[in-house]
């Protein structure tokens, strides 16, 4: 093999290329670079090379083709079974021969790399040591395919250094059994054997870590060929070209498809196989190559727009695709399969399609989602048909070339795209400017790889390693620096001229900086700024402008200019202002204002700005000038034309606020010699007592050797003295020449303070105590110490304070305002002195001995300190139903004598006094009348005390019989309603005597007594007996007993849904009229008869017994329905005695009047009518009938029966004679 190294100069449109390379006469096929020892191992056909990066200078060439190649299954045709499928130009140039060993997979595993070739029956690998290729490792399983043009794609995870493979089968030689479709094998222990997991799974879901075709017509039928795979997080992807679907009537109709599963050990591939459809734009659906950029987490891919490459109508697109819009169509995929119980599950190439089931139990799933050992609800594996969609690729190619390799380079905010393709030209270009594409072409050759090295510290410093089908190239990436003028550089392509660092850089360098620009007519790119009036301003200055000459003339256009200001201090901001243009190579323009500023000196890089062609030009350095944040004397004279010092403020201040303010121009600074060494940073120093103070004291043109013992304050008698509790020497981060001294005091706790009044601030000296026991007195410092309450004893004068005092009308006292802070007091917002005003009090009523809650309402009510008084007895504060529009307090016992008068408020020690207009009163309520006094064991007796003022204070008021509580029925100021509880036999004919407790600690016993009687007596009713009645109701139900006179509620309830009061009751007899069976709403569809449970309620004494319904009895019609007048009048009937009627429980009316029962039997009764015609209207003035004869009407409770007609002899008159 002839292998030549030569070092060749390139001239490519005027453009100088620094570049080596080395041929090679067999075939090239992959490579890898390490940076560690920046070593390249490149695969050949028959060869594998360790070359050293730095010159392309061979260190070790391993012969992998064996003497004797057991391999008879590579066969020059193959190729054709792809071709008339799908196109792969990058094997095109591969022809096999019977002896050739191809590499499959090189990989960088640590210190060593992993090679796989089609030797040994194809399908073996080996580890071999990344320099001097020495073997370390072997494997005599079949690993990857035994053809080249099947070739394996595979990747070793960085999570758990396991290799991930994909194969491709070779239907002719590679037994599917053998060699499993994706698979992840173990690299350190059992070199490349497949992880075993648990045994006893089905032959779908596999015992190993593997993805298998499932039979040899799956292998033959379905078009599957992997193309590239990487890892994110715990999840590895790969990206095929394959089958739409198997069952498809079109031939070969494919797509590029992404498919992702977890790496866990815990389950098998096929457990999280999750694929999807990937496609680009409208148009390409077909995938050539693809790269994840880690840098970036993006995934770039090559699409083609037709499945054969060199046809006249095709064309290529490169389309980028973020992580996270991969991982959020995956978990769309699985969520809606999963959750939503949506699409379909089963692969063509596995299994069929069949529907998602929704399961209740994922609702929590994640965009990593990765199912746990022992989930025997995921579904799997899981074929989504919603494609992960890009609708705008980043660049559309209609060369007539076929594009085979992809580089990425991420710049900053930009990203460099190289593209290989099979004519051996590398297409460059940035995303962000694609319509400028740099080509490079290397003839008679095919790009097979593209990989940028050296990239670090310095991106132009980095090297590009081409490999084609027959040789390896490295080119410096970026060659521009050789151009050393703005013309030269602005001529090359990919190259422009940084006007910042006044040299020629790549365009991604330089990034703030112009992209290129093609209308070199509109404007001179190389126009750069000559000088800049003025080059140092004050930033607080109104009236300037910069006066902008350039080095060669500009276009005389209106408003087609700004200036462009970049600060470049802390990071990078960029102002515009309009710019005037006064002649052909001068321009106007004002500074920008900037807001919110911190620092005192600016860097800024001037710029013009051309609208119209959104290019900028020139560079010019410039200073703005903050006066106000330089913190020295020293350091704002530096700058003395545009800042002074101002002794006074202890600041520095601009010339032109020098001039705006009105300032004793004798405590001016002009000039550096004149500055004090040491002052203090605040001019005025207010320290309020009981309050820490730190002063921080300037020393300029410090020594840092400087030894501080102490800083002490003092006044001017040495009453007292003050020692720093911390003193700290630190140098100064934004100017180097000062120190600060920080002095930490507790102003409080000195024993003399007691002695001072503190009417008004008193003056402080401030002095430094040196290691050496030497002292310095810092001259005129402006330093007093005062006490906001003893400066002020109310509201009025602690306002009128000066505010610099930071004193607040707080707790009704005078304080500081930090204070309030430490102590955590609520102060009101707005500081006013307002007078504290009583609206509202109640209750105004109160019991003698207090508990009631009081509520005051008014407006402005301060709660510290706060005194309550109702007429003279005093009342505790609630704090927490308490505020500034509130007050409740506890009234306190007044003891024996009732009071009126008013209630008084008094605010703290020094706070206002106020009483209210209302008057209070404490007194007793007065009982007129308690009935009844008697009532029974049981309870439920209705107490009703009749009295005046019962509704005294917050109304609480309790009742207890002896000791028993009386519940609360109803209370208003003259009565109050009560029932009594059941009482202890113990308690039965006594007298209890009734007693009041008003709000908890009132008591008022009374002059009366209730006796507790018992239960009154029932006979004969009970659950052993039973009442009757008929349906129709109206039976009296008598009940005999004892005792109750003594029972206020007597009820007869009914099935638990009617209670009855008694028709009548005295001492021993209760009668009540049972309802009907309507009324309890019963039917009466039974034949006989119904059983019902009635309850006796006798105050809360009850009792149970029942009451039992029959059939109403049938009172026949007479027969006529007209009788003639008889002495008895007989009327027959059924059941007319069935529940024991008698003579004087029944009634048979004629008219008005009875008709006398004079016989009773079960079926018949007979009675005597009337002798006279009744009259037709009682004398009630009823009227009783309106025909002609009067009604006969019998009566049997409920039940009025109008039977006939009773017909009276007409009176017979006899005229006399004449």
């Amino acid at each position: 093999m002839n292998i030549e190294i030569f070092l060749i100069i390139l001239f490519y449109l005027i453009k100088l290329i620094n570049t080596i390379n080395i041929n090679f006469s067999n075939p090239l096929q992959r490579f890898i670079y390490d940076d560690v020892t920046n070593t390249i191992v490149l695969a050949s056909v028959n060869h594998i090379y360790s070359l050293n990066a730095s010159n392309l200078s061979i260190i070790s060439d391993i012969n992998i083709s064996l003497l004797e190649n057991d391999n008879h299954c590579s066969i020059p045709n193959k190729t054709s079974l792809f071709t008339n499928i799908y196109s792969f130009p990058t094997l095109s140039y591969l022809f096999p021969s019977l002896n050739s060993t191809f590499n499959q997979l090189l990989l960088l595993s640590n210190n060593s790399i992993l090679i796989c070739s089609t030797s040994n029956r194809g399908g073996s690998c080996q580890l071999r040591s990344l320099i001097n290729l020495n073997l370390l490792k072997n494997s005599s399983q079949r690993i990857v395919s035994s053809s080249p043009f099947y070739p394996s794609v595979g990747f070793i995870s960085e999570n758990n250094h396991i290799l991930y493979l994909s194969n491709i089968y070779d239907i002719l030689c590679d037994p599917f059994y053998e060699i499993p479709t994706i698979s992840g094998r173990s690299i350190d222990k059992d070199f490349l054997s497949i992880i075993n997991l648990n045994s006893g799974q089905s032959a779908l879901q596999q015992s190993t870590y593997t993805l298998r075709l499932l039979n040899i017509r799956l292998i033959k039928d379905f078009f599957l060929y992997y193309l590239y795979g990487f890892e994110h997080k715990n999840i590895s992807y790969f990206l095929t070209i394959q089958q739409s679907d198997i069952y498809h009537t079109r031939k070969y109709k494919l797509q590029t498809k992404i498919l992702r599963f977890c790496q866990t050990l815990k389950q098998s591939i096929i457990k999280s196989y999750v694929e999807i459809p990937i496609t680009c734009g409208k148009n390409y659906h077909y995938l050539v190559t693809a790269k994840f950029s880690k840098e970036n987490n993006v995934l770039y891919g090559i699409f083609r727009n037709t499945t054969l490459a060199n046809s006249s109508d095709t064309s290529h697109a490169v389309c980028s695709y973020s992580i996270d819009a991969i991982r959020e169509a995956f978990f769309q995929t699985i969520k809606r399969c999963l959750v939503d119980g949506k699409g379909y599950r089963g692969l063509g190439f596995i299994s069929p399609d069949t529907h998602c089931v929704s399961n209740k139990n994922l609702n929590e799933i994640n965009h990593d989602y990765c199912p746990d050992s022992d989930d025997r609800f995921f579904q799997y594996p899981i074929g989504g048909h919603r494609s992960l969609e890009q609708i705008e690729p980043i660049i559309e190619l209609n060369e007539n070339v076929n594009f085979t390799a992809i580089e990425i380079v991420s710049i900053d905010n930009d990203v460099m795209v190289l593209l290989g393709d099979d004519n051996g030209t590398i297409h460059t270009f940035q995303i962000s400017n694609i319509n400028e594409i740099d080509k490079q072409n290397f003839p008679s050759s095919m790009i097979i790889d593209l990989k940028l090295i050296n990239k670090k510290p310095l991106l132009r410093n980095a090297n590009l390693l081409v490999l084609t089908n027959n040789q390896i190239i490295k080119q410096n990436l970026s060659t521009c620096e050789q151009y050393k003028t703005c013309d030269e550089c602005s001529n090359v392509d990919l190259c422009h001229w940084c006007f910042r660092e006044q040299r020629c850089t790549p365009t991604f360098e330089c990034v703030n900086e112009n992209h290129r620009y093609k209308k070199i007519h509109e404007i001179n790119r190389c126009t750069n700024i000559e000088r800049v009036i003025p080059e140092i301003i004050s930033l607080h200055s109104s009236n300037v402008q910069f006066e902008i000459i350039f080095n060669v003339p500009v276009q005389n256009n209106i408003d087609e200019h700004q200036c462009q200001f970049r600060l470049t201090n802390e990071q990078e901001l960029l102002f515009y202002t309009n710019a005037i243009l006064l002649n052909d190579k001068t321009l106007k323009c004002l500074p920008p204002i900037l807001d919110n500023i911190s620092q005192a000196v600016y860097n800024v890089i001037l710029s013009v700005y051309h609208l119209k062609t959104n290019l900028t030009f020139g560079y010019y350095n410039l200073i703005f000038i903050n006066c106000s944040n330089f913190l020295s004397c020293s350091s704002c004279n530096t700058y003395s034309n545009q800042c002074i010092w101002n002794l006074q403020t202890v600041n520095c201040i601009s010339h032109e606020n020098k001039r705006s303010l009105s300032i004793n121009h004798k405590r001016l600074i002009k000039n550096s010699n004149q500055c004090p060494l040491i002052y203090l940073q605040q001019s005025i120093n207010r320290l309020a007592y009981n309050n820490n103070k730190t002063l921080i004291i300037h020393i300029e043109q410090c020594n840092e050797n400087i030894n501080i013992n102490s800083c002490q304050l003092n006044d001017n008698l040495k009453r007292f003295l003050f020692i720093s509790i911390n003193s700290t020497f630190i140098k100064s981060t934004n100017e180097n020449h000062l120190c600060l001294l920080e002095c930490s005091f507790e102003l409080s706790n000195s024993e003399s303070f007691h002695q001072i009044l503190f009417y008004r601030p008193i003056h402080l000296d401030l002095s430094i105590q040196f290691t050496n026991k030497t002292s310095l007195i810092i001259p005129r410092t402006h330093i007093s110490l005062y006490h906001c309450e003893r400066m002020a004893l109310n509201c009025t004068s602690c306002l009128q304070l000066d505010p610099s005092f930071g004193c607040i009308w707080c707790n009704n006292m005078c304080m500081f305002k930090n204070q309030t802070i430490t102590n955590k007091l609520i102060c009101p917002h707005s500081q006013e002195c307002l007078s504290p005003i009583i609206e509202i009090i109640e209750p105004l009523l109160l019991p003698m001995n207090g508990g009631t809650l009081v509520t005051i309402k008014g407006n402005h009510f301060d709660l510290f300190n706060l005194s309550i008084y109702l007429v003279d007895i005093p009342c505790r504060l609630i704090e927490e139903e308490s505020s500034n529009n509130k007050i409740v307090c506890q009234s306190g016992d007044a003891g024996t004598i009732p009071r009126t008068g008013f209630v008084h408020l008094k605010f703290g020690l020094h706070g206002p006094q106020i009483s209210s207009r209302q008057i209070i009163s404490y007194i007793n309520p007065t009982i007129n009348l308690i009935e009844p006094l008697i009532g029974i064991e049981s309870g439920g007796t209705l107490l009703t005390i009749h009295g005046e003022n019962l509704t005294l204070g917050n109304s609480l008021i309790s009742i207890l019989i002896g000791n028993r509580p009386c519940q609360l029925l109803s209370i208003s100021h003259i009565k109050i309603q009560c029932e009594t509880p059941s009482f202890p036999p113990l308690m039965l004919n006594e007298q209890q005597p009734i007693k009041f407790l008003y709000d908890r600690q009132t008591k008022i016993n009374t002059e009366k007594f209730f006796t507790i009687v018992s239960n009154p007596i029932l006979y004969s009713f009970d659950k052993h007996h039973q009442f009757q009645s008929f349906m129709s109701g109206g039976h009296q139900l008598i009940i005999h007993g004892d005792n109750f006179h003594t029972i206020q509620n007597i009820r007869l309830e009914f099935k638990r849904i009617i209670f009855v009061s008694p028709l009548f009751h005295n001492r021993t007899h209760l009668i009540f009229l049972t309802p009907s069976i309507q009324e309890l709403h019963l039917n009466n569809e039974h034949d006989y008869q119904y059983e019902i449970e009635i309850i006796i309620h006798l105050d809360h004494f009850n009792k149970t017994s029942s009451l039992i319904y029959i059939n109403d009895p049938l009172i026949y019609e007479l027969d006529p329905m007209l009788q003639p007048y008889t002495n008895e009048l007989i009327i027959q009937g059924v059941n007319l005695t069935a529940i024991g009627h008698t003579k004087n429980d029944i009634s048979i009316h004629i008219g008005c009047d009875l008709c006398t029962i004079i016989h009773l039997q079960f079926d018949k009764i007979i009675c005597q009518p009337p002798f006279y015609r009744p009259k037709k209207y009682s004398q009630t003035n009823r009227l009783c009938y309106d025909s002609e004869h009067p009604w006969i009407i019998v009566t049997i409770d409920n039940i009025h029966s109008h039977v006939g007609y009773m017909m009276y002899p007409k009176k017979i008159i006899i005229l006399g004679k004449n």
